[in-house]
Parts: structure tokens; C-alpha cells; sequence
């Protein structure tokens, strides 16, 4: 409240050509909000959107180089990257988005996760198939991903902050950390959430229409929601609870069952699941875990080793540096 009054007690005693330089440059602002709210085409939501699709796509591309330079892929013929590429085939046949160039990864980490960067850059951690079952699963989490690419969300995420934050240092320009943490818990975080929960609905469209069963995205929440469970409390997510999720995954379910049924998928889906079957096995899983705790111990060997040589050798050559080495 007072800030308020120390607000208007400012713009009182301002001088009539400032005020009018404020009031333009309101009016300004506004016309160009006002000129960058679009339809957004897979949900008719209305929304702004402030980065063009070229801009995006070189935010993509830089992520995505980034993230080809700091991570260990696994090889194109591993059964988990073939089954990641075929429904990666799928997403782009359903999808039918030309300005979406799609590539699909699998990235060596334990983390059950999965992500899409702006362009349809989609990775999944290895580690995720622990928890899939078979390839509806899988399609779930990549259609799931697939959507917020279609959608923008990356873009829109970041018009959204531009909007909010910058009306925030207009109007109180020293609403200092804490309040910046309130305007996170109030709007920033919520508005993520909002937006998973379309990515959910988008994504749960889109697989059955491929053929996925679209009970699988449910199976799959419940299964994600037991791993997380207690392990972030829920205000401070960018997602919503695992069972606000599958609530609102129910609600749509019979729509998406429609949409399956629809979909002439009797023939295919065999085809899918025996093309598919490879992947998700206990014994594929159990080598990959295998492999790579081999490849660990032996660069831990490696290193071992190398670190043993270069101590003797530093220890012949400059005793007082080793000593400082230990202690420091």
C-alpha cells in the first residue's frame, strides 16, 4: 500500500512532459502487446507470443549444439535409439509440421526424463526405459514432448516472462528478491504448469492418432508419479502433481479411445509391437546397465592410473609440490 502512494505521490509531482512521454510509451507498449496476441492452431487458445519462429530455432540449435558437446549418445543401431526413431517417424508423419525439423537421441543417464528443444530436437535418457513397458509408453512421453514443440511453449514461456516481468520494473522498479520469488510461486510456475497440461492433452491426441493406445500415457504418469512422489513440494514445480495429470488424462480418455478406434489400428500395431519388442526387454536393459558401468570403471581405471603416474612423477621431480598438493 505504500509503495502505491509513493507511487502516486511521484507521479503527481512530475512534470507534464514527463508524464507525457510515460503515457506514450504506455500507449506504444500496449499497441504492441496488443499486436503480438495470435491464435495458438492445436488448442485455439489465445496467447503472446513475442520470438519469432526464426528466433526460436536459433535458440534451438544453440541448445542443441550444447547439448551434442556435453552428452554421451547412444549409436543410431542400439535397440533403445531404433525404437526412439520409429516413433520419432510417427511424430513426424502425424504432426505434418514442415517447420518442424525433428531429430531424435537417446542420452546415456540414468534420469527417467525426456525433453524437446525449440525446431523438434527430442532426447530421451536411457534411463527412462527402466520405466516403459512397452512402445505405447515410450509414445506417450515423446508425443508428450513432440506437443511442446508444436505448441511453442519454449517461445511463449519466454514472452510470457518478458510480459510479466517487464510490466513488474515499469511499475514498482524495486520490488527487490523477494517479491520476485512471490511473482515466480503466483505466476511463472503455475503458468508452466498450465502448460504441461496442455502438452498432455495435445500429445494424447496426437499418439492415438499414430496407433498408441492412449491408456498408456495414463499408466505411464501413475508409473512417473511413484517415482517422484514426495520429492518436490508441489508449489514450487514446473509440473503438476502426477495426479492432477492422470485426472485430467481421464477426462479426456474416452475422446482419444474415439480417436484410436478410428484410426484402422488393428494391422499396425502388431507390426509396431514386434518391430518394437527388442527395446523394451529386461535382458536390452540389463546389458545397456551392464555397459555402461564397464565403461565407468575402466575410465575410472584410466584415471586411477594416469593420476598414480603423474604423482611418482611429480613426487621425483618436486617433493614440495606434492606435499602442498595434499594439504591444499
Amino acid at each position: 500500500m505504500s509503495k502505491v502512494r509513493h507511487w502516486r505521490e511521484d507521479w503527481q509531482r512530475m512534470p507534464p512532459y514527463l508524464k507525457a512521454v510515460v503515457v506514450g510509451s504506455a500507449t506504444i507498449g500496449g499497441l504492441y502487446v496488443v499486436n503480438h496476441v495470435e491464435i495458438m492452431p492445436l488448442t485455439n487458445r489465445r496467447r503472446i507470443m513475442f520470438l519469432s519462429p526464426e528466433h526460436e530455432e536459433r535458440l534451438g540449435e544453440q541448445a542443441y549444439r550444447e547439448i551434442l558437446s556435453s552428452s554421451r549418445l547412444l549409436p543410431p543401431s542400439h535397440p533403445m535409439s531404433r525404437a526412439v526413431t520409429r516413433v520419432g517417424r510417427k511424430i513426424a508423419q502425424e504432426t505434418n509440421a514442415p517447420f518442424m525439423k525433428w531429430t531424435f537421441h537417446v542420452i546415456e543417464a540414468k534420469e527417467p526424463n525426456a525433453f524437446c528443444l525449440p525446431g523438434g530436437k527430442v532426447f530421451v535418457h536411457s534411463g527412462l526405459f527402466k520405466v516403459l513397458r512397452n512402445e505405447d509408453a515410450l509414445a506417450a512421453v515423446m508425443f508428450h514432448e513432440a506437443a511442446h514443440g508444436l505448441a511453442r511453449h519454449g517461445a511463449e514461456k519466454i514472452s510470457f516472462s518478458l510480459l510479466v516481468y517487464g510490466l513488474l520494473a515499469l511499475i514498482f522498479p524495486d520490488y527487490g528478491q523477494i517479491s520476485d520469488l512471490m511473482v515466480k510461486l503466483a505466476v511463472d510456475l503455475p503458468f508452466s504448469r498450465k502448460l504441461e497440461l496442455e502438452a498432455d492433452s495435445i500429445g494424447l491426441r496426437l499418439m492415438a492418432q499414430a496407433c498408441y493406445d492412449p491408456r498408456a500415457s495414463i499408466q505411464m504418469n501413475t508409473s512417473l508419479g511413484q517415482l517422484d512422489k514426495g520429492s518436490q513440494f508441489k508449489y514450487f514445480s514446473t509440473h503438476p502433481p502426477s495426479a492432477e495429470r492422470v485426472q485430467a488424462l481421464r477426462e479426456q480418455l474416452n475422446n482419444a479411445l474415439e480417436i484410436y478406434e478410428a484410426s484402422d489400428c488393428g494391422s499396425r500395431k502388431q507390426a509396431f509391437a514386434k518391430a518394437m519388442k527388442p527395446a523394451f526387454s529386461p535382458q536390452v536393459i540389463l546389458d545397456h546397465q551392464l555397459g555402461s558401468n564397464r565403461i565407468a570403471v575402466s575410465s575410472q581405471l584410466i584415471k586411477s592410473e594416469a593420476s598414480s603416474k603423474n604423482q611418482r612423477f611429480t613426487a621425483s621431480t618436486n617433493i614440495v609440490s606434492t606435499v602442498k598438493t595434499r594439504f591444499v
